[in-house]
């Protein structure tokens, strides 16, 4: 584990600590005791998912931290696979979010990472998994090309409103006459929806989880 890594960690267990006894920090306390037991699973299978990562590649893309699968479940479980949908996760990190929707009818799973280093680990997992049907791309998403081919798009803050509205208005415009979706996780900066709405996506409904605000999600229709 990298030290940058282990004080990224460390940063959110201190935001924690500020208000210990809320109910939004101790379901953390307690997801957070589950995912040090991934972490020795993982280990175990060679596989890398749970630990955080510190980007430093470019200071428009945030750090990877693992979307939980209870968040996931709610995306997945609410969507209608009598037509066929495929998905494409943005900013893929290592690849969890793709591991979990394989499991699911998708026609297509793919993700999009900007930073090799990332892009490699994921990699590795899905091949530990045997999971070769699902595409990786290591690229920009300003330059992607192939957002015609996903119609459902999923957001774990990957980068700010900079690129966010660009890549927006990228995946709208690869659907012109049909629709596809966005699902945003923790939208709680204003900036970042405006950039999706002004883009041509429209709100449509609010996920919203009652025991933690960070796993809030936002579903827009375009």
């Amino acid at each position: 584990m990298r030290i940058k890594d282990l004080k990224k960690a460390g940063f959110y267990l201190k935001r924690i600590a500020k208000d210990p006894f809320s109910r939004q920090s101790r379901m953390a306390l307690k997801r957070y005791a589950g995912e040090a037991l991934s972490l020795v699973y993982e280990k175990i299978r060679g596989l890398d998912f749970t630990m955080v990562y510190q980007c430093d590649s470019n200071e428009h893309n945030n750090n990877y931290s693992k979307s939980p699968k209870k968040v996931l479940k709610r995306i997945f479980n609410g969507i209608d696979f009598s037509v066929p949908h495929s998905l494409m996760d943005m900013g893929c990190g290592k690849g969890y979010v793709m591991a979990c929707a394989s499991e699911y009818a998708f026609e297509h799973v793919g993700g999009l990472e900007y930073t090799k280093e990332l892009c490699d680990i994921c990699r590795k997992n899905m091949e530990i998994l045997k999971k070769d049907q699902i595409e990786i791309y290591n690229c920009d998403a300003k330059e992607f090309e192939g957002y015609g081919n996903y119609d459902i798009f999923y957001f774990c803050n990957p980068f700010d409103e900079t690129i966010l509205s660009v890549v927006a208005k990228k995946i709208l415009d690869a659907h012109k006459g049909s629709k596809c979706w966005i699902y945003y996780l923790n939208p709680h900066q204003e900036e970042r929806q405006r950039a999706i709405t002004d883009a041509g996506f429209q709100l449509i409904s609010v996920i919203e989880d009652k025991d933690e605000k960070y796993f809030t999600i936002n579903v827009y229709e375009g």
